[in-house]
């Protein structure tokens, strides 16, 4: 009989809604037992990390790295090398326990923690699973294979975001919480993005892993611009120019100013808005830029336009969808947030 293919999602949807909050260690220690059992293998001894720097430090001292997961390895390999077809539905499964969250977990220790190895996900193989039920033809090695890693399943309901099968030793490393985007970037401007139960963790923004003064120096808008541009690593640089002051960000790029345009609030404060000329260069992706106070809080924003636009009215009706005489009528704070 084939597993309920919808069940398993629910289940990862609703493991992935509690990542951070949950850890059975005993349940945990039972789940991977099972996967083991069904392996094939004696599950060898299990001690857990609170998160995954320690986790890389414990296996940055195993002596003969190379040779860490041999028995795990070689057991996992027998059972996929007679799969036929890879998981079409690959891609949806993934996303639907947000393990592309958990790949970017993986990469986020510090450089000195890396070592030659491989960290396994337990919702990595829950959703092969899933796609091995998914493909065209499900036959007996699929079923077997899938059987097989669902066991997971049960370890991913525990807590458990990541094992380390050495010989010796089994390293369980609890979920972290994660704060994602709209996008399912990791992003907070707060806290940690990834953050396990004992504090350890990383900062990103907007998908992008930053270390801790680097953060905290961006949130709170205190880098200068020419420091910023001064980042080696392009990533960090895209994202850290959003956190530049506007106005030094106009004044290093030696910007033009088109136009400019004042509305009035109920209160008779003036709303400003200016239309900038930039030359493009590889930090710019457009050369006119809108430069204007949000009318509720007053906080200066800039946002690209496109080039056609050569006055502000014609760039905040494209900002809008509107026309430029039904944008003029626009009232901040009435009609215009």
């Amino acid at each position: 009989m084939e597993p309920d293919t919808r069940a398993i999602i629910r289940r990862i949807r609703a493991a992935a809604a509690n990542y951070g909050t949950v850890w059975k260690q005993d349940s945990a220690v039972l789940a991977m037992q099972k996967y083991f059992d069904a392996l094939g293998l004696s599950m060898p001894r299990v001690s857990v990390a609170p998160n995954l720097s320690c986790a890389y430090r414990i296996v940055g001292s195993v002596p003969h790295l190379d040779r860490y997961e041999h028995k795990w390895l070689t057991a996992y390999m027998r059972l996929s090398a007679r799969m036929r077809t890879m998981p079409r539905a690959d891609a949806v499964a993934w996303g639907n326990g947000h393990g592309g969250v958990f790949e970017i977990a993986t990469n986020a220790p510090p450089f000195e923690f890396k070592v030659v190895m491989t960290t396994q996900l337990p919702i990595r193989f829950v959703t092969r699973a899933l796609t091995a039920l998914n493909s065209d033809r499900v036959d007996d090695d699929a079923l077997r294979y899938a059987k097989t890693q669902l066991n997971l399943l049960d370890a991913l309901e525990a807590g458990v975001g990541f094992f380390f099968p050495l010989d010796d030793q089994l390293i369980l490393v609890p979920s972290p919480a994660f704060h994602l985007t709209a996008n399912r970037d990791l992003h907070s401007e707060t806290t940690k993005a990834i953050r396990w139960a004992d504090g350890n963790g990383y900062y990103f923004l907007r998908g992008v892993g930053f270390p801790e003064k680097l953060w905290r120096k961006l949130v709170s808008r205190s880098m200068r611009f020419q420091d910023i541009i001064a980042l080696r690593n392009f990533g960090q640089r895209t994202v850290a120019i959003r956190y530049s002051e506007i106005r030094s960000f106009l004044e290093h790029n030696r910007a033009e100013k088109l136009d400019t345009y004042n509305k009035v609030r109920p209160d008779a404060s003036i709303v400003s808005y200016e239309l900038w000329r930039i030359f493009r260069s590889r930090f710019i992706t457009h050369s006119h830029y809108m430069v204007y106070n949000c009318p509720s809080t007053s906080k200066l924003y800039m946002s690209g336009v496109p080039e056609h636009c050569t006055t502000v009215p014609a760039a905040m009706a494209w900002k809008f969808s509107t026309d430029e005489k039904s944008w003029k009528r626009l009232v901040p704070m009435v009609t215009e947030s």
